[in-house]
């Protein structure tokens, strides 16, 4: 393992001693290690050796997170993607979320339930999604798309229709990142939206009711919106709008009343409220005070004289709405973290897994991985640097400097074997496309690997002639959406084996 990992064993031997000898500690993986090969297995593995050292569940260790919302029941099972079967997780409170990367197999699948319709809100497949030609083959497919966003973006140019939505500082806009501390943050516009822009929210809103599946609220729930912070009067509002929904629902099942009930709130309690939004904002305070009471109380010990759940989510939603720059609600009992969020009866890990058993058995027994002649090259793409900000700056004159804002970063040995100078350009081609690009020789980067910066090649219009002009080098076009993780889905951004050619 150590001749793999170019490292010396001793080495290896001392840190893993000392990791296994110092309490607490923690390991910290993001994407290099999520978007490369063997990404589930190797995540597992951390747990598992983070289990081992007792520092799972654990002050000063990696502990459980969660966001500002309600003490969830945990589904064991979860929907499988129809042609993939890829299997969704729940990320986001109980509904399946599946690997946006498998979007364009469900979309050419010849299954008859096959996506035939979809809404891109908030994200830029055809830029930002791995494997950019097939993304748009699929999109080309679909019966209908719609694009919500404030720009004018590559998905945008496929899309049937696109429906402006407000930038962040034009509307309402609530955020909250897992940490030890529960401080959401829900912060109002700072400036009136341009044109026919609206809020997200109210698009979706606008949209059922269109289409027919939801009608107006009553005037009787109106009447009991006005009332609803009141303490004594929030069960009868929640009762009411339940009982509507359950009885005016066209459509079946759990999720459709749900989501009737969450429409009528919006008409009715959101025209309270400085904003309809906020009326999401409120049911979320409520279902975190009535669930989450004791990690309020370790946070503001005032709030353990509120017997009343309801007086609760009132105290918490107005501290909400007095600080837009984010606010404390709750404290974790760090403590007991492992027993708090163990989902087990028996309070045990269940840590054997065939699969990923035999998985690893198999991998241990392989060889070095053979090398590819090919494309002999592994080609991290993403690079972090100070010229890439994800695809939210689409404007490029935000970069500043003579720097090449989107060089290819090539070792020492491998630019002088190319005869290839600082600056000269390169043709990068793997088994999906072929980008070109200036070299940038950098002494960090090992021999056989290359780094590209990570979401550029969007298309901004020029500013003295306005014609489309791609910015930088769209690295998605590179990536092959089949050499992915069998588990969840992932491509391999990060391992992308290619070819590097001097451009003459």
């Amino acid at each position: 393992m150590a001749q793999r990992c170019g490292l010396n064993e001793a080495d290896i031997r001392l840190t893993a001693r000392e990791f296994g000898q110092t309490k607490p500690a923690c390991i910290a993986l993001d994407l290099g290690i999520e978007h490369s090969s063997h990404n589930t297995l190797t995540s597992y593995l951390v747990r598992v050796l983070l289990v081992m050292t007792g520092n799972y569940g654990r002050k000063g260790g990696n502990i459980f997170v969660q966001l500002f919302c309600p003490n969830m029941p945990y589904w064991s099972t979860m929907t499988k993607a129809l042609e993939s079967s890829i299997e969704s997780i729940p990320a986001l409170l109980p509904i399946p979320q599946l690997p946006p990367a498998i979007i364009p197999e469900e979309i050419l699948s010849q299954h008859p339930d096959r996506i035939r319709a979809l809404i891109c809100d908030g994200a830029n497949p055809i830029a930002s999604y791995p494997d950019t030609k097939r993304f748009k083959e699929a999109f080309a497919q679909l019966d209908l798309l719609v694009v919500i966003d404030p720009a004018m973006s590559e998905t945008a140019q496929m899309a049937d229709y696109v429906l402006p939505s407000c930038t962040g500082y034009e509307k309402w806009e609530f955020s909250i990142f897992p940490k030890d501390i529960i401080a959401p943050q829900v912060r109002p516009p700072v400036v009136n939206p341009i044109g026919e822009a609206l809020p997200e929210v109210e698009i979706y809103y606008r949209l059922a009711r269109a289409m027919g599946l939801v009608g107006a609220a009553p005037k009787f729930l109106h009447r009991l919106a006005k009332q609803a912070r009141k303490p004594l009067m929030t069960p009868a509002y929640l009762a009411a709008v339940n009982s509507y929904a359950l009885a005016s629902s066209k459509l079946q099942g759990v999720g459709a009343i749900v989501a009737r009930s969450a429409f009528l709130m919006y008409e009715t309690l959101g025209k309270t409220l400085p904003n309809p939004m906020l009326a999401y904002i409120w049911l979320l305070t409520l279902g975190y005070a009535t669930t989450r009471r004791d990690q309020v109380i370790r946070a503001l010990p005032e709030a353990k004289a509120m017997l009343n759940p309801f007086a609760l989510t009132e105290y918490l939603f107005a501290k909400i709405l007095a600080n837009p720059q984010g606010v404390l609600l709750g404290h974790y009992e760090i403590e007991h973290n492992f027993e708090d969020y163990s989902k087990h009866q028996d309070g045990k890990i269940r840590l054997y897994f065939a699969d990923y058993a035999q998985d690893l058995s198999r991998l241990i027994a392989q060889d070095v991985e053979p090398d590819e002649k090919e494309y002999p090259f592994v080609l991290n793409g993403g690079l972090r640097t100070g010229f890439t900000a994800n695809t939210i700056m689409r404007d490029p004159s935000w970069r500043k400097g003579r720097a090449i804002h989107a060089s290819l970063y090539m070792s020492e040995a491998d630019a002088a074997a190319l005869n290839a100078k600082e600056g000269d350009l390169v043709k990068i081609s793997s088994k999906r496309s072929s980008v070109i690009a200036p070299v940038k020789v950098d002494k960090n980067t090992l021999t056989g690997h290359l780094h590209l910066p990570n979401i550029l090649g969007q298309y901004y219009p020029d500013p003295v002639t306005g014609e489309l002009k791609a910015n930088g080098i769209a690295i998605n076009e590179l990536v092959d959406l089949t050499d992915r993780d069998p588990y969840t889905g992932c491509p391999h951004t990060k391992r992308i084996r290619c070819k590097v050619e001097l451009v003459n």
